[in-house]
This record gives C-alpha cells, sequence and structure tokens, in this order.
C-alpha cells in the first residue's frame, strides 16, 4: 500500500533501522534477510532524499533526518498497532495472538507461571514471550512491542496506565548450614560477603541494592547473579547472604536449605504493578489478560490496598 508515494510497508523496516542502527540486527527483529533490509534502506534513502543511516568506523549512525523522523514513525506505527490492526473482540478460545510481558523471574515464579498455566486452559492457541528487565526491554514497551510490564512501583513508567498488584518484603536469607544463627545483627550483616542480582546488559540493579547504596563502602559483594531466583542457590555452602524478597524466599525455601533472617537494617517494602501502554487501554485481548493477573493475584495475596481501575 502506498500513501503519497511511499510503500507504508517501509515504515516498519524504517523503525527497526533506527532503532536498531545495523541492518543485521533489523534484518532480525523483522525475521527478514538482510539483502531483503537492505533494499528496503536503499528504497527509504531514495524517497526522503537522505543517507538516514551512514558507516562511521564499524557502526552505523543516524542522520539528522533519521533522527527527525524516528519520533513521529513510531507514533504512527503504535497508532496503527492499537486502533487499525488489533481486532475490537478478542476470543480466548479461538486466539493465536502473541502476548510480550516484560517480567522478572520473581514475579513469574511467584505468580505469572500460574497465570500462562491458566491460560493455557482457556487460550489453547495463545503464545506468551517472557522478556526480563532491562533498559532494552524499556525500550521495547515504550514502541509498543511489549504489551504489559509487571514491576516495582519505582521503576513503572507513569506516563503509561498501572495498577497495584500486591505488597512484598525484603528478607535476609543465609545457608542453613553456615555460622550465621537465626537473628543476624547490623555488624554481623556488613561484615558477611553477599550476593547481589543484577539485570540485562546494562546490569541494572534490583530495588533492595538502590536501597542498600549507603552501605556500599562497608558491604562487600562478592557474587553477582543474573536473576532473583539464583540468590538462593548461590548462598548454599557459604557464609554468604542475600537480600530477596519473602514470598520468593519462602518458594524456594523447601528445595534449598536456607534459612530466612529478618533484615538488620531497613528497607522499604515494594509494592508490585502492572504497567501498559497508554495505547493498549481499550484492547480486548490486554483487558482479558490484565483481568487474569489481577485476579490470580488477589487469589493468592489479596487484594491491594490502594486498589484502582486503570
Amino acid at each position: 500500500m502506498r500513501f503519497d508515494k511511499l510503500d507504508l510497508n517501509l515504515l516498519v523496516a524504517l523503525d527497526a533501522l533506527i532503532s536498531e542502527q545495523s541492518v543485521t540486527e533489523a534484518s532480525r527483529r523483522l525475521y527478514l534477510s538482510q539483502p531483503a533490509v537492505t533494499s528496503a534502506l536503499n528504497r527509504l534513502r531514495q524517497y526522503f532524499g537522505d543517507d538516514l543511516l551512514v558507516l562511521e568506523g564499524r557502526q552505523m549512525r543516524l542522520t539528522y533526518k533519521a533522527e527527525e523522523l524516528a519520533a513521529p514513525v513510531r507514533q504512527a506505527l503504535e497508532l496503527i498497532r492499537s486502533e487499525i490492526t488489533q481486532p475490537g473482540q478478542f476470543d480466548p478460545k479461538e486466539s493465536s495472538r502473541k502476548f510480550v510481558i516484560i517480567a522478572s523471574d520473581y514475579i513469574h515464579t511467584i505468580l505469572l507461571a500460574e497465570v500462562i498455566a491458566q491460560a493455557a486452559r482457556e487460550a489453547p492457541k495463545v503464545m506468551f514471550e517472557i522478556i526480563r528487565p532491562s533498559t532494552d526491554a524499556t525500550e521495547r514497551f515504550e514502541r509498543a512491542e511489549a504489551d504489559l510490564m509487571l514491576t516495582v512501583e519505582p521503576f513503572s513508567l507513569p506516563q503509561h496506565p498501572s495498577v497495584p498488584l500486591f505488597q512484598d518484603e525484603h528478607v535476609l536469607i543465609s545457608w542453613a548450614g553456615s555460622s550465621h544463627g537465626e537473628v543476624i545483627s547490623a555488624e554481623e550483616f556488613l561484615a558477611a560477603g553477599h550476593v547481589a542480582a543484577s539485570f540485562g546488559r546494562d546490569r541494572r540493579q534490583a530495588l533492595s541494592e538502590l536501597s542498600l547504596e549507603k552501605f556500599r563502602e562497608q558491604r562487600r559483594i562478592e557474587l553477582i547473579v543474573p536473576s532473583f531466583s539464583a540468590l538462593a542457590q548461590s548462598v548454599v555452602g557459604t557464609d554468604r547472604l542475600a537480600t530477596m524478597h519473602r514470598k520468593l524466599a519462602e518458594h524456594v525455601m523447601p528445595f534449598y536449605p536456607i534459612r530466612i533472617h529478618t533484615l538488620p537494617v531497613p528497607i522499604a517494602p515494594i509494592q508490585q504493578v502492572m504497567n501498559w501502554h497508554r495505547l493498549r487501554s481499550r484492547d480486548a485481548g490486554m483487558q482479558w489478560l490484565k483481568n487474569m493477573i489481577a485476579a490470580c493475584s488477589a487469589d493468592n495475596f489479596g487484594k491491594p490496598i490502594n486498589d484502582a481501575d486503570g
């Protein structure tokens, strides 16, 4: 389809090329061959009368024209996806839709896995992709390439609607065979070696680590792992300590010989929230999924204190 002599299919390619700044990565994202994406880039260059991407050393860089086009192209595609290509009705039994959800292994373990199991019974053809929190994942969400983001309140995006799900608190864990007793003092906490979790190529810190930043000079981190679930396994056989969510610690306790301790330093409880793109608010499929997640959370953890409609 052409509009003002522009093949509108090229806008999808342009958005991918601007985002990835690489023909190779754009072809992977679009599931097209590199020659096909190169051809699309050449046609875009001809239409706009601009190189759009230029090679500097080993990297492609955006021209000023490409930077100007980035926001309006993305907004146009988001509008098409939300208002035109997404169906007005959603039949779980027949739909073969794919939902992309940004969620940590923590929320996946204690909530999302149960939701997806229920969805498999109600919507056997629906597919899910779970991606871990990172700067890249947040950018995908902003581009409306991810449907939902399950995150803690400080990391939710205020420009998009959200609802609270449940609260949790942080606890301290140790190996059951360690030298630590049932009660760990602040001095013992700071003197011990610690395991911490970080996420993505930008090594995003967990909220607990950000809360403990004031103890950075005194606290010795001996091991960094890529998931919350790995914290319990990583203290076993050592005198190391790890700070994690109580609900996850209690979930993994039957599988690992760990003890759960009260944290000797204060960390505020977390508020888990469900964030979705503002252009998805009238999406019937999204409403089905959001309702399922909210109901499962309420069944397992009770209704949130500050419950509100999104």
